[in-house]
């Protein structure tokens, strides 16, 4: 009875892993039809051994043993892999020897699963639309086979810089400190005349290559190696990275430093030749993970690494970096980056990666924020009938829709989603919170939600509590929210444990300094004020993000600035979904 029961669950485990691959290729590749019945030359087969990396070995081998010219197509899935797989025949034939011999059976390598292979026809393998960095360049066959020979006598004939723990360096030109990401002004040995020939006759052919390089590393990498993902210093080297790629296909992953979860693999062939500027250089690390198998970003078909040597060509800056990306750049800019002091320099601040921004995301915005918080809603309801409340920072209305016991007004200082309020049938006056456009002890209630940590100083989110204190009459309550850096278990904690770093990914503390703001990329808050993105509904890269600026709260950080606001008396202060709460009544 035992038995029969187990065999029950694992047919039931064995069904749902099936029909869930069935419907996850339906909804992501349409035009791809799956049958028992229509044969081709590609097959599609399910089995939870796909997952694992470390099975690619065998799974291969289980397919090329009836087929040699069988090709799998993987798919990556965050830290693994799908649960399913594409193989490319050599023929209908073999397809069909191949689906006859394996569908239904469980191979004796596969140990510790008793599961069975799912195998049916397809019509077609899904095809990928892989849309580069922007500024990144790939020219395939650049490098004739005659020239990469040339090229590898050269490395076997130079003595090594440096062996690291993932590769064997060689320098020429400047030597590059891996201990800083910068060039040492020392020389190493001289650019070999090989190099700089070649270099020129690629001029010749139109290619934009600086006649500034200065600096050259070759890197030998064993099978399986690779390099953590960094950005080459904005400060230490200029704009052009110019790479030779010899004796192996490899995909580069490149990742959004806004955005960990934006990661873009891009297939480097063998003899290829890759150029780098723009945002590809300096808004985006790049690196290469450490693992025997590559999944090709073009057809998803395995690759297996071979040795492989790569050539990098940069030129030492000798003078500071202008680049169009200030806010991932690591030179000072006369403090352009700087947490702003002065109210000027704040009110700057604000207005680029504040006010512009929502102007820009309002539409979208308008979109994503439909859910009311439980702290406002109850917040509300304590309030009598026809008690007359302010929304400070309305957005789009939200709050002031529903509900008809309460008398709701609405203020923002953004026009675009003031409109989208207003159509909605809001009240609504456009005006900053640091000057509430309406007369003093005016509201029984005053409500303020994600709008305080917005404010640069701390100057400023204390005039902001007090124009709020203004407004209310006395005895009048108000109900303020902002983020906070402790985000313990809050919805956007949960979204970002996908944004995790990989294996080979190096955290510089450096890279965090506290006098500066920096770049939230999607995994934990390294200090209280960050510039967070914003990924927009746009498809261009130009359009697709916006950074805001934050300044996140920790435990009784906004009870403080409560205390310095005269004439009030702090009721009570709760978390709540990654927000700190205060609420606070006027007393005089």
């Amino acid at each position: 009875m035992a038995v029969g029961k187990k065999e029950k669950n694992e047919e039931h485990k064995f069904q749902k892993n099936v029909q869930k691959a069935l419907k996850e290729v339906k909804h992501k590749s349409g035009d791809v039809v799956l049958s028992e019945s229509e044969v081709s030359n590609v097959l599609f087969a399910v089995h939870t051994s796909f997952k694992a990396a470390a099975m690619f070995p065998d799974v291969q081998q289980c397919f090329s043993s009836l087929d040699s010219s069988a090709e799998l197509v993987v798919y990556p899935e965050q830290c693994e892999y799908k649960n399913y797989i594409f193989i490319c025949c050599s023929s209908t034939e073999k397809a069909q020897n191949v689906r006859e011999k394996l569908n239904g059976t469980r191979p004796e390598w596969l140990k510790q699963s008793t599961m069975p292979f799912y195998i049916c026809y397809a019509n077609k393998i899904p095809q990928n639309d892989v849309e580069l960095p922007k500024g990144l360049k790939v020219v395939e066959n650049a490098v004739s086979e005659e020239m990469e020979q040339k090229l590898l006598e050269l490395v076997d004939q130079s003595s090594p810089s440096e062996i690291l723990k993932n590769r064997t360096v060689i320098h020429y030109g400047h030597v590059f400190d891996y201990s800083s990401n910068t060039a040492m002004s020392v020389s190493s040995d001289t650019i070999p005349t090989l190099l700089t020939d070649l270099l020129e006759e690629y001029r010749q052919k139109g290619y934009k290559i600086d006649r500034t390089f200065d600096q050259v590393t070759i890197n030998v990498y064993e099978p399986g190696q690779g390099i953590p993902m960094h950005v080459d210093t904005h400060s230490a080297f200029e704009e052009h990275l110019f790479i030779i790629n010899l004796c192996s296909d490899i995909v580069m992953k490149y990742r959004d430093c806004a955005n960990n979860a934006t990661s873009i693999d891009v297939l480097m062939p063998r003899r290829a030749i890759v150029f780098m500027e723009g945002a590809s250089r300096y808004k985006y690390k790049h690196g290469i993970l450490n693992r025997r198998y590559d999944v090709s970003p073009v057809d998803n078909k395995l690759l297996e690494r071979q040795k492989r040597v790569s050539i990098t060509f940069r030129t030492v800056r000798r003078r500071p970096c202008e680049c169009d990306f200030p806010e991932f750049c690591d030179w000072d800019r006369n403090g352009e980056m700087a947490k702003p002091q002065a109210d000027g320099d704040a009110k700057k601040l604000e207005t680029k990666y504040v006010n512009e921004v929502y102007e820009s995301i309002a539409g979208h915005f308008d979109i994503t924020r439909f859910s009311k918080w439980p702290a406002f809603s109850n917040f509300l309801s304590s309030f009598p009938e026809y008690a007359l409340t302010l929304d400070a920072g309305c957005g789009n209305g939200k709050y002031l829709v529903g509900d008809e016991k309460l008398v709701r007004i609405g203020s923002d200082i953004c026009e675009g989603l003031l409109k989208i309020a207003y159509q909605k049938s809001c009240p609504v006056v456009r005006c900053d919170n640091l000057g509430l456009a309406f007369r003093s002890k005016s509201f029984d209630g005053v409500f303020c939600a994600a709008v305080i940590h917005h404010f640069s100083t701390e100057d400023r989110r204390i005039l902001a509590l007090k124009q709020i204190k203004r407004v209310l009459r006395i005895g009048g309550r108000a109900l303020v929210s902002g983020w906070a850096m402790d985000q313990g278990q809050s919805h956007y904690e949960k979204m970002r444990k996908n944004k995790k770093l990989e294996e080979n990914e190096d955290v510089d503390p450096a890279e965090n300094p506290t006098n500066r703001l920096v770049v939230h990329d999607g995994t934990i808050f390294t200090q209280q004020d960050m510039l967070v993105p914003w990924e927009s509904n746009k498809k261009s890269q130009e359009e697709a993000q916006f950074l805001r600026y934050y300044h996140l709260f920790v435990e009784g950080e906004m009870d403080e600035l409560v205390k310095k606001v005269d004439g009030t008396r702090l009721v009570t202060s709760f978390y709540e979904q990654g927000n700190w709460f205060v609420e606070f009544e006027r007393t005089s």
